[in-house]
């Protein structure tokens, strides 16, 4: 079972809520407990879907939260307590799949109230949210491993008497994790969580969120497992083997056990940041469940409008952590000067840099007739000047023109040229007035997507798409698909990209390569090595040094 759980934990759970569904079923502490865990198994998919059913298809925002200072605000209970019921009446009828079903969504409604920030409101937590729900799915394998190892393990609960039972496990969880409530926002970092999701919270942090993990964890599987006894029937015998689970796979193997976050997500983790950075604020790019708790608190808990909120102080936010970083590195400069007084300091590789907020996108000059024309000496391998070569681009799949040009896009070519926007597309934009590349990046993305009003291009899309463009105007023989892979990893800048350590970089592309989505960026082209980003990465390094030499010159 354990092997075949952590096959089947890899391959299907995509988030936290499928993390701790899946999670579950290893403490359910009941008679014909394997039984009933494979019932789950062979039916994962059921169970995973309404996990986050409530988040996807419902999206009752309010009936996910515990406010526990506020007189238990929120629906969270009540709601609870409806899917409990339901997934008994399923499971009584032997309705295994709709059992199955209303058990995944019972678990969201139970779960939710365990973690901090569903349990109170403030304006510091909007601003790390939901960054920080990003960390934790993205370091829930490493927590869990630091809950077994140095925390004890999920912690032995029984389950409350009397007849208020499931109202207790969902109240005792919240007032458990509201405790940590300021300690969740202000040892998380935005800056570094939105580029390094693993890293955003600190070691104290982390423990704090592992504790949590192991009490939400304990409190599903004591809800599930009555919830099973209360049905009584017993389950279907559901043969279930690793065997089978890796031939139904419709994904190699070796991306099951080499995971990586959604880029969809760390995109709107960079809005937010950056939104924060511009503003000190988090507003525009606040998630929909967000505004909803948001604005619902603030009229009938606070009984204000919501705008007044803009006056609450953010500055909890990140600022324990901050603290902590700062003495780390004090600790670790004394440490370095005791060792060795006498040896000079070696210069360190640059961390990747934190998020940039333009005011005013940078505006990249396309390069003038006279140094188009202008025969240049060209590198073995790329085309000669004065030619044309026909090449495939496999970010599109259709064919385009090398000319001597170095850049492959100008900001006065036809938007249909840039990364991620064929002709289809870019049509859809001639009604808000963009027709050039210039036109696009140099659009604010909130105010284009509200004039666009298309579901499928909302501002987090439109801002990445802007950096891909921009990339390809800034970086020389810099190809569409090379600019979607790094905004996929969190590049979105020439000079985040030209300071970033190479082989952190590689990292992060290295496991991008193995999603989905990079099977789709590539349509079945050779995925780019580490040298192919050493030499993207010095091509754009030696057009930063040859503009500064210019300007020097100047």
């Amino acid at each position: 079972m354990s092997l075949l759980f952590s096959v089947l934990f890899a391959y299907k759970c995509k988030n936290t809520h499928h993390k701790l569904a899946l999670d579950a079923l290893r403490y359910l502490e009941i008679p014909d407990a394997e039984r009933w865990s494979d019932l789950f198994l062979t039916r994962i998919d059921q169970y995973l879907d309404g996990s986050k059913a409530p988040d996807d298809k419902f999206k009752d925002f309010q009936n996910h939260v515990l406010h526990v200072r506020d007189r238990e605000w929120g629906g969270a209970i009540k709601t609870a307590q409806i899917w409990y019921e339901k997934a008994v009446t399923a499971f009584r009828q032997k309705d295994w799949s709709q059992g199955v079903y209303s058990a995944g969504v019972l678990s969201h409604y139970v779960t939710d109230p365990f973690q901090p920030f569903h349990t109170g409101q403030s304006e510091a937590e909007t601003i790390v949210h939901r960054a920080a729900e990003w960390t934790i799915a993205c370091s829930y394998d490493q927590l869990r491993l630091l809950l077994d190892q140095e925390l004890g393990g999920v912690p032995a609960k029984s389950l409350p008497q009397g007849v208020e039972w499931l109202p207790q496990i969902i109240r005792q969880g919240a007032q458990f994790a509201n405790q940590s409530y300021e300690l969740a926002i202000s040892h998380y970092s935005l800056a570094i969580g939105s580029k390094k999701p693993v890293e955003g919270y600190d070691e104290t942090g982390k423990r704090a969120i592992a504790r949590i993990l192991g009490e939400t964890i304990r409190g599903y599987a004591l809800v599930l497992g009555e919830c099973l006894k209360e049905s009584g029937v017993t389950p279907p015998s559901s043969p279930v083997t690793i065997y089978g689970v890796l031939a139904a796979m419709t994904v190699p193997i070796f991306s099951v056990t080499k995971k990586m976050a959604n880029s969809s997500e760390r995109a709107a983790v960079l809005a937010i940041a950056k939104e924060v950075e511009k503003t000190g604020r988090c507003e525009k790019t606040l998630s929909a469940d967000e505004k909803v708790v948001r604005e619902a608190y603030a009229t009938e808990v606070c009984k204000v409008p919501v705008e007044t909120f803009g006056q609450e102080s953010v500055a909890l936010a990140g600022s324990k952590h901050a603290e902590a970083l700062k003495v780390e590195a004090e600790q670790t400069k004394s440490q370095a000067k005791t060792k060795s007084q006498e040896v000079a300091e070696k210069p360190t590789a640059k961390p990747l840099p934190q998020p940039v907020i333009h005011a005013q996108p940078p505006v990249s000059t396309p390069p003038s007739p006279s140094s188009v024309n202008r025969v240049q000496p060209q590198p073995q391998g790329l085309p000669t000047a004065g030619k044309v070569q026909a090449v495939s681009e496999p970010a599109t799949g259709r064919m385009v023109q090398e000319h001597e040009s170095q850049f492959y896009l100008a900001m006065n070519m036809p938007l249909e040229k840039a990364p991620s926007i064929g002709p289809k597309t870019a049509e859809k934009f001639t009604s808000a007035g963009i027709r050039t590349v210039g036109e696009f990046v140099n659009a604010e993305p909130h105010e284009l997507a509200r004039k666009l009003s298309q579901k499928s291009l909302d501002s987090v899309t439109l801002y990445e798409w802007q950096c891909q463009a921009r990339l390809c105007c800034e970086i020389p023989k810099f190809r569409g698909y090379m600019a979607q892979i790094l905004t996929a990893i969190g590049i979105q800048t020439k000079d985040e990209f030209v300071e970033a350590e190479i082989e952190t970089l590689w990292d992060l592309v290295d496991n991008f390569l193995t999603t989905p989505e990079a099977e789709r960026l590539l349509r079945g082209s050779h995925p780019p090595d580490l040298e192919d980003l050493r030499q993207w990465q010095t091509r754009a390094k030696a057009h930063n040094s040859e503009n500064s030499s210019q300007s020097q010159a100047a």
